[in-house]
């Protein structure tokens, strides 16, 4: 039997655990980590089995590079590199091999601990934030001599191995890679690395190394030991206090925890892995790509299955005025924040008045979290219950009184003077201590026993609320050297970001109004420029966050001259808040901008936009340009030079002559969703600068004087997409047929709903050999095996090739020995991949019309004449007036669709028409309509859609709508169907007898047979029976779903108020006809389509499982 099976709580060992687990219960989920980059393609598991095994893997490596690895570290403290601090000892260093980790906030983090303990060796995790003298100076201080790192830091890591000589730097595998294996053990089940070690000889092993935040300087290596993290094991049979459990405990339970945090942070690491090694629990990741963002939290919410958060508490600051973010947030059992304090205001309003259920969590990287329990009422959610007893917490008078009680310092105090550290983690790290000082200042509640409010440090640390820490003595004492002045101190605890009051010399050098002030702060600027060049990012101090302090309110100064931070930060509270709220820090603010805002055209204020993010990343002084399509986060932009660039943009729209922008137009999160000059100059240009100048908030244009913006960005990227196509056509049409056995073809978005039909078909077509599957993500064959099962088909993949893709590069981000087969064998491309979202503008959607010039790049230089088939939609004729039916041809006609979705398919159209033109491409354009759900047992049309909404809000309403006004004509077509219409076009599946044309041109995917939604709306009354109370005029069933929706409670019942907006615009809406004529001269699937029944309705409705 495994050692972990019989150990009591708190003596366990996580390799042991870990490895219990893989072995009694291999298959039940661990981790559940993003499938891509695009939350939309949702979260897939990673098993205990996997991850252990991962572990096997990674620590038989470790162990095959340990012998070159204690050599560096032997001639490193030869050589008198090594250090230690008081978090560590001797044995810490030279026994366990210390080996950094660096890469993205992944389940690598986890393997590579565990990996670590298993060979023997301890894990160091750094930032990435760090610069690169800290990063070195924790490499001396750890005697660290390797550094094993994603491909993604490849510059920061060079500029570190380039100083230190004897360390070797190896850049690692992916997730996945680790996981499966990789070259020769690609698929194999790795060795066993045994750890048999018992709780007495590990307790004080060094488990891995965290660091501190460097707020007072360099940052520290803080030493997690063994006998630490057991301590949080022992919550499990921790007692209630004053009838409530542990905050700590609490959040072990539950279903699935997000925890977007990084995982190079203590928060972000001890949630994932104590969670779900000790606690058995599932831990859902962040898709790592970005930044945590309220619009990053919302997408993941919406699309993994989770009943817990941990967020930031400067993401809960701006969630908490974002009603669809309060509503995802409303649904969980607790939302955890922790790493800083919460604005008072946001946590009210979360808390108190939406009703979501905050858990306020504190620790330290040096200990375990703290034992405080779970508050119960949501207007206190700010103070603590504290078992101080129990914890051997010590609260000593700080000498200060707030209007809420009295101040006191947290001492953790050891029970006995030589106990072992027990219960108390803090005395694993500092086993010399007797009392540990927490620097942390609490105020005691006046009435209530035992509740205690976090207030602030004792010492000159500042926390923001994104958690960061700053000490600002060596910024004071550097600005405070101007002559000019008597004294500098920063505030900005539970802000974003610092402020910086400064106190003239002389009374008479105080500025009389606000333009003197403006020209004192202009005087020492300079030095403050200076010093925020050699602070952290987060330290660093805008001009508009500088105040002048008042000569008839000096600063308190204790007996020796120094200055009183606490009575001289609460003396100058007022005119601190009045400072953030006209910087715009908690209003529509503005910010001081040296870079103009040139509104004159769209070209311009990208480079404005990027001349003012090059200025916020300093990457002038590094050398660097920011190219106008750059991804400003793959540059190094962080939240808090987003925020400044918010409220910078803001200045220079006003010093345009433009009105200031709301928050409702202009917010972080605006940024986040446009992430380059290019597409953040768009969104500004078609929403606020054109929207205003025309009078319109909402950004529509109804200027008859000129094309619209968006009409521009098409007919730009039209031309841009088009250029340099050859205008010889008969070379193609001279190039070899397509094969019309074992055909080679190449497939884009097998995994959407449609996708996963044509990959089934083409699997069954004997005429098919091979088939390459392009799509996002590394794991799209896993992932398709589960959607296609979800479907009910094949799940066997013999033809079929997955590949991550980026279809935005001209090599389609292929290897060119990939690339190049597939321009030998390649006979037909069905371009299927395209993201549904019909808020984005056109400029948003060009990577992806780039991809329609790629396929016809790859066609020309293909040694066949390739067939292209490219899913569109009839979206692209919206706006269509005509009597007679939409033809079956082209239209040129930009103005037709009224979304960047269907702008972004024209184009894309337009740019395969000129390559047939042209240049003789083989291309063929299918404008898809309304696809149902499938015909089969299995599968389901996509819950969230708008028809599948209808039914479910009729359902929570009792009442179903007899008619949809313009859209009553029912021409939807069953999945198989536009699949099977897709392949016939596609020449893959067999065309009519008596079809003499090529496959080229245009086709409709509409049902050329339709029925009336009033005629099954019986049918779907009689499914569901008693549920539905009443048939009703959709005008009637509108006005019901308004009222509703002021209930968000059950919005998962009620889904249909979420599209409440397309709804009350179906009663405006016109239903266009589209000709079928040549579409069903081909295709012998819509040439027998029949309309839909209402059996095929209540397929569909027993499918919804409503």
């Amino acid at each position: 039997m495994s050692p972990a099976l019989t150990i009591p709580y708190g003596r366990r060992l996580i390799p042991q655990v870990l490895d219990d687990l893989a072995r009694t219960t291999p298959d039940r989920e661990m981790f559940s980590v993003p499938r891509s980059d695009d939350p939309k393609d949702g979260w897939k598991t990673l098993s205990y089995g996997q991850v252990a095994g991962a572990v096997d893997r990674v620590a038989g490596y470790l162990l095959e590079q340990k012998k070159d690895i204690l050599s560096r570290c032997a001639s490193s403290s030869s050589s008198g590199n090594s250090q230690t601090n008081g978090s560590g000892d001797s044995r810490a260093q030279d026994e366990f091999p210390t080996l950094a980790y660096l890469g993205p906030s992944d389940a690598r983090y986890v393997i590579f601990a565990v990996a670590c303990v298993k060979a023997g060796m301890k894990a160091l995790f750094i930032s990435p934030r760090n610069p690169k003298a800290a990063q070195l100076n924790l490499f001396d201080k750890t005697n660290c001599n390797a550094i094993y790192y994603d491909p993604e830091y490849d510059h920061e890591v060079r500029l570190w191995l380039d100083e230190r000589t004897t360390m070797m730097g190896v850049r690692v595998h992916s997730a996945q890679e680790w996981i499966d294996g990789w070259g020769a053990d690609k698929g194999s089940k790795p060795a066993h690395v045994p750890y048999t070690k018992t709780f007495e000889e590990a307790e004080w092993d060094p488990f891995m190394v965290m660091h501190t935040s460097g707020s007072t300087g360099f940052p520290k290596p803080v030493f997690v030991r063994v006998g630490m993290l057991a301590v949080s094991d022992s919550f499990h049979s921790a007692p209630e206090f004053m009838g409530s459990p542990t905050i700590f405990s609490t959040s072990m339970a539950g279903r699935r925890i997000l925890n977007p945090m990084p995982l190079f942070h203590a928060a972000g690491l001890y949630v994932s892995l104590l969670r779900a090694v000790y606690f058995a629990m599932p831990v859902a990741l962040g898709i790592t790509s970005r930044p945590v963002t309220p619009q990053s939290v919302m997408d993941a919410l919406a699309n993994v299955d989770v009943d817990m958060a941990i967020l930031p508490p400067a993401i809960l600051d701006e969630i908490a005025y974002i009603p669809e973010a309060v509503d995802a947030l409303r649904r969980l059992d607790y939302v955890l924040f922790g790493g800083g304090p919460l604005n008072p205001e946001a946590g009210d309003r979360l808390s108190v008045r939406e009703g979501v259920r905050l858990l306020n969590m504190i620790g330290y990287t040096e200990a375990a979290p703290l034992a405080y329990h779970v508050q119960r009422d949501p207007k206190l959610w700010q103070w603590f219950i504290v078992d101080s007893e129990r914890m051997g917490n010590k609260w000593v008078p700080y000498g200060d009184l707030t209007d809420e009680g009295e101040v006191y310092e947290h001492i953790i105090k050891r029970k006995e003077k030589n106990d072992p550290p027990g219960s108390q983690g803090i005395f694993y790290t500092f086993p010399d201590l007797h009392e540990y000082p927490t620097k942390d200042l609490y105020i005691k509640h006046p009435t209530l026993p035992n509740h205690w409010k976090y207030h602030g440090r004792a010492d000159d640390v500042i926390v923001f609320s994104n958690g960061e820490k700053l000490n600002p003595v060596s910024i004071e004492a550097a600005v405070a050297s101007h002559p000019d002045l008597k004294a500098a101190m920063v505030v900005g605890a539970g802000r974003f970001q610092p402020a910086l009051i400064v106190e003239p010399a002389l009374p008479e050098l105080s500025p009389k109004n606000d333009q003197e002030a403006d020209r004192f702060v202009e005087r020492i600027w300079p030095l403050v420029e200076e010093a925020n060049r050699v602070s952290v990012a987060h330290g660093r101090i805008a001009k508009e966050l500088i105040l002048v302090a008042s000569p008839h309110k000096p600063f308190p100064r204790a007996g020796k001259g120094t200055v009183q931070r606490p009575a001289a930060v609460k003396l100058y509270k007022l005119e601190t808040d009045a400072l953030y709220e006209k910087a715009g820090m908690e209003a529509d603010g503005a910010a001081d901008s040296s870079i103009p805002i040139d509104v004159s055209s769209k070209p311009k204020l990208a480079e404005s936009i990027r001349e003012l993010f090059e200025q916020l990343g300093e990457m002038n002084n590094k050398g660097k340009k920011l190219a106008l399509d750059r991804d400003f986060f793959t540059a190094g932009v962080d939240s808090l030079q987003v925020l400044n660039a918010v409220r910078m943009i803001r200045r220079g729209l006003e010093a345009a002559g433009l009105p200031r922008p709301s928050p409702s137009v202009l917010a972080p999160r605006f940024i986040y969703a446009h992430p380059t000059a290019e597409k953040l100059a768009a969104y500004v240009f078609d929403t606020i600068i054109h929207g205003q100048q025309n009078g319109h908030a909402n950004g529509n244009n109804n200027n008859n004087s000129g094309p619209s913006p968006g009409i521009q960005a098409m007919k730009a990227q039209l031309e841009k997409y088009t250029r340099g196509l050859r205008s010889d056509p008969a070379s193609q049409k001279n190039k070899p047929a397509p094969s019309e056995t074992d055909q080679t073809i190449i497939l884009t978005g097998s995994t959407g709903a449609l996708g996963s039909y044509i990959l089934d078909m083409l699997q069954s077509s004997a005429s098919v050999g091979k088939i390459i599957c392009l799509n996002r993500g590394d794991d799209s064959g896993a992932r398709q095996k589960k959607l296609s099962a979800e479907r009910g088909l094949a799940t066997s993949f013999a033809k079929v090739e997955f590949y991550n893709a980026d279809l935005s590069r001209p090599d389609l981000g292929l290897d060119a020995e990939t690339y190049d087969r597939l321009l030998r064998d390649t006979d037909r491309i069905v371009h299927n991949a395209w993201p549904v979202n019909f808020n984005m503008s056109v400029e948003t959607f060009e990577p992806h019309v780039a991809s329609a010039r790629n396929f016809v790049d790859l066609a020309l230089k293909a040694a066949k004449n390739v067939h292209v088939v490219f899913v569109s939609s009839i979206g692209t004729a919206d706006g269509w007036t005509g009597a007679e039916a939409f033809p079956e041809r082209r239209s040129d006609d930009l103005t037709l669709p009224s979304t960047g979705y269907g702008r972004s398919k024209l184009v894309s159209s337009l740019i395969f028409d000129e390559a047939r033109e042209r240049s003789g491409v083989s291309t063929a354009v299918v404008r898809v309509g309304q696809i149902a759900g499938p015909r089969g047992d299995k599968g389901a049309w996509n819950r969230q859609e708008w028809l599948p909404s209808i039914v479910a809000s009729s359902l929570a309403l009792g009442a179903l709508p007899g008619s949809l006004g313009p859209m009553d004509d029912v021409e939807w077509t069953p999945t198989e169907d536009m699949a099977k219409l897709i392949l016939e076009v596609a020449d893959i599946l067999p065309t009519r007898e008596g079809w003499k044309h090529d496959n080229e041109g245009y086709f409709h995917g509409v049902n050329p047979r339709s029925s009336k939604w009033s005629e099954l709306v019986p049918h779907v009354h009689d499914f569901y029976g008693d549920r539905i109370k009443e048939i009703v005029p959709i005008e009637k069933w509108v006005e019901l779903l308004e009222k509703s929706a002021s209930d968000t409670k059950n919005i998962e019942k009620n889904p249909g108020v979420k599209l409440l907006d397309f709804y009350q615009g179906l009663l405006h809406s016109r239903n266009i006809k589209f000709d079928m004529r040549r579409t069903c001269e081909l295709s012998p699937t819509m040439a027998s389509l029949e309309a839909v029944t209402p059996e095929l309705m209540k397929n569909w409705c027993r499918q919804w499982e409503f």
